[in-house]
């Protein structure tokens, strides 16, 4: 509720604009599929070379619709994700600025420095992964599918009942996803926190001998951001070395 109240719905234009950006190539998309048919019947088995041309316009026009579209879309949807950002950083400023000082003894600098710089980028990279899933993907599904349906039903069936299986671990992969997502922000705020603590206090830490110590627990951090952020993907075995 606050997030569309504060932040989209100011920016309803720019997303109504970058939605129907998605619409046409949706549309555009789905027109080089519905091609594909004419391709097969009249160029390649009735040899018709008048078609040909015909075809080769059609897919430079939809590719050009496609490449356009796009553009406008993306423009839009980083200016979105931008202002999102600079609205959330002042927001979090405004209050933080205000707090106690017992605000500032509970939250280690850099716990407060990652929130201000990780977590409004990551929320804006959810919001606007989110919207271009929600539209761009349910669009060009529902469009393809119809076109699929159109020229060859029982094809269709079979794409459709396929895709129904594979929701599910779609679906666990996305929870699996969101709790690694999490997971990794605290590390990378407890890593900033040693930071700033470590070079804030250097002159403690070479008094006392204590860089081997310091190392140790950085490298314990960097150590679970780096196996936190191979679960998101297919590492090789060098990798893993």
């Amino acid at each position: 509720g606050r997030l569309w109240r504060d932040q989209l719905r100011p920016q309803l234009m720019r997303l109504v604009l970058a939605f129907v950006c998605m619409a046409i190539i949706a549309v555009a998309i789905a027109g080089n599929a519905w091609l594909m048919k004419p391709v097969v019947d009249d160029v390649f088995t009735a040899r018709d070379e008048s078609m040909l041309y015909v075809v080769v316009v059609a897919v430079l026009v939809l590719a050009l619709v496609i490449g356009a579209a796009g553009y406008i879309e993306g423009v839009l949807l980083e200016v979105v994700g931008q202002r999102m950002v600079a609205n959330l950083q002042s927001g979090m400023y405004q209050r933080v600025i205000h707090a106690d000082l017992a605000f500032f003894h509970n939250n280690p600098i850099g716990a407060l420095i990652a929130r201000f710089i990780n977590d409004a980028h990551m929320l804006r990279h959810s919001v606007v992964k989110a919207l271009t899933g929600m539209v761009k993907d349910s669009t060009k599904l529902v469009f393809l599918i119809t076109v699929m349906f159109v020229q060859e039903w029982m094809l269709a069936v079979i794409a459709f009942v396929v895709f129904a299986m594979g929701i599910w671990p779609i679906v666990r992969i996305g929870e699996r996803m969101r709790k690694v997502s999490a997971d990794t922000q605290a590390q990378i705020g407890q890593f900033t926190r040693l930071l700033d603590e470590t070079f804030q206090g250097v002159r403690v830490v070479k008094s006392y001998g204590m860089e081997d110590q310091e190392t140790g627990r950085a490298n314990a951090i960097i150590e679970t951001i780096f196996r936190l952020c191979l679960l998101y993907t297919s590492p090789s075995p060098r990798d893993r070395g």
